[in-house]
């Protein structure tokens, strides 16, 4: 797992190590080590409390996934936006995404955003936090960072967190791997895979990651 870019290969030269427990099958260690340790990290400087009301965007995918089940093990009530028909199984109410119009439907009251499709009319939801709320940007489906002005922030007194910065978090994720493979082994977390391929059939998984048809990670099979 790198930050730094990288190619298809049989072998590599791997500087950073995380035992897998036995319970969990290398196919799954790989799907669930970044995406999950990502949320474990974005979940804790999010400080999601019990009771609070979390929105997750692309909750159907596998760090949104994450994002929903560690929420409300945290008691938190969860609202998730997933692609038609797409389950979110840890959410409480689940808006379609795909609908242009889907955040005038964001209920009010949201104490916690994961920021995860970007864009200019990620401001829409600025309106449905609480005041003090907090916003964390970690992804850009839209292909366009999350575009918001100083008095739509400062209005509310809300928090915006950017994560996702080569080295800022880096370190976190990394250092949060073990504790992520450790709840999917305990059963807290389920990997999400949506299948696997021999690498002689490389070109079948970008295929597959770009059509949004799956669920999960993708993984190659050396």
């Amino acid at each position: 797992m790198s930050f730094t870019g990288g190619a298809y290969a049989e072998l590599v030269a791997a500087s950073r190590y995380t035992l897998v427990p036995e319970v969990i099958s290398a196919e799954h260690a790989v799907a669930a080590a970044v995406p999950a340790s990502m949320a474990v990290v974005l979940v804790r400087t999010a400080n999601v409390v019990e009771g609070e009301s979390v929105l997750v965007e692309a909750a159907s995918g596998a760090i949104g996934g994450y994002l929903a089940r560690l929420a409300k093990e945290r008691g938190a009530r969860v609202v998730a936006t997933a692609g038609a028909g797409k389950p979110v199984p840890d959410a409480d109410e689940v808006l379609d995404h795909n609908d242009p119009d889907w955040r005038q439907e964001v209920p009010e009251g949201i104490d916690v955003l994961f920021e995860s499709v970007g864009g200019p009319r990620a401001a829409e939801l600025t309106t449905k936090l609480v005041p003090r709320g907090r916003i964390l940007a970690y992804g850009l489906l839209s292909g366009e960072f999350p575009t918001y002005s100083v008095a739509a922030l400062a209005g509310r007194g809300l928090t915006l967190i950017g994560f996702g910065g080569l080295d800022a978090y880096a370190e976190d994720v990394a250092a949060a791997r073990a504790e992520a493979l450790g709840l999917v082994a305990g059963g807290t977390l389920t990997p999400v895979l949506d299948r696997t391929y021999p690498l002689a059939d490389v070109a079948a998984a970008p295929a597959r990651v770009e059509s949004r048809e799956g669920v999960g990670k993708v993984v190659l099979i050396p």
